[in-house]
């Protein structure tokens, strides 16, 4: 009888143990499926992030680009008005060529 107590104690602590066991294996189940979601939260924030960097790279080189626009519509003018300048002293020379006083012209 000593012998069937002490089998069926330990019968009785190998259920514990196996139902102890399978409680850990259910928390690291769960703990898995914890770090996956954190996993995909993290892969999700990390793209939104990228996102946002490639979003401000086309900020920047639409900026950029509007820049150089209004340089090369102010270069135009520079052309334009030194052009302007030019035939306004040709005009200039030429009335004072006929004998004519420029007027703030000394």
């Amino acid at each position: 009888e000593g012998l069937a107590a002490r089998t069926a104690g330990l019968e009785e602590r190998v259920r514990e143990m196996n139902s102890e066991r399978e409680s850990w294996m259910q928390r690291i189940k769960q703990k898995e499926e914890e770090v996956e979601v954190l996993r995909s939260q993290v892969m999700e924030a990390d793209s939104k992030y990228e996102l946002r960097a490639i979003r401000k790279q086309a900020e920047w080189a639409d900026r950029e680009a509007e820049l150089l626009v209004k340089v090369k519509l102010c270069e135009g003018m520079e052309a334009e008005l030194a052009s302007c300048k030019e035939w306004a002293i040709s005009v200039m020379k030429a009335y004072e060529d006929q004998g004519h006083q420029v007027l703030g012209k000394t």
